[in-house]
């Protein structure tokens, strides 16, 4: 299944990750901000909503990718030494390994670092200041979070 912006809801709604009340209602929004990969913003009015990125490659390397990319964001919610990481982070919804879907909550108003950082060329000490708040800081952390994702 290749991911647009046709069929990302009825997607969502097959895996009740989406009310179809929501589709029904018309306060939906579907936009394609693909790059490397397909990126659909599914925005309610309120700016609420769903991010979806499916891999476009079939590289083995980017399939690995979008795998630790998922993890990455699961691995929160689940381990209690890596839960200060969720302040921070899109909230993890779902990983489909046969379509390469990953969906995470919308961050109303969001941006790329990577777009954030070519306009602007520069990260507010505020910005800086708030990650490194949310990053556990001890060893132990780190070495849970290692045996976490080789799991």
């Amino acid at each position: 299944m290749q991911l647009t912006t046709a069929n990302a809801a009825p997607y969502l709604v097959a895996r009740r990750l989406m009310h179809p009340d929501v589709i029904v209602d018309g306060d939906l929004m579907a936009i394609d901000t693909s790059r490397r990969n397909r990126n659909i913003k599914l925005r309610k009015r309120n700016g609420t909503g769903l991010f979806l990125k499916q891999v476009q490659s079939t590289d083995p390397a980017d399939l690995a990718a979008i795998q630790r990319e998922a993890t990455c964001y699961r691995l929160p919610l689940e381990r209690p030494v890596l839960a200060p990481l969720a302040r921070i982070m899109p909230r993890y919804r779902h990983y489909d390994a046969v379509t390469r879907i990953l969906t995470m909550d919308l961050i109303p108003d969001g941006e790329s670092l990577y777009l954030h950082m070519r306009t602007a060329r520069v990260m507010e000490p505020s910005q800086a200041c708030s990650a490194t708040r949310a990053c556990p800081s001890s060893r132990s952390a780190s070495a849970t979070a290692s045996a976490s994702v080789r799991r």
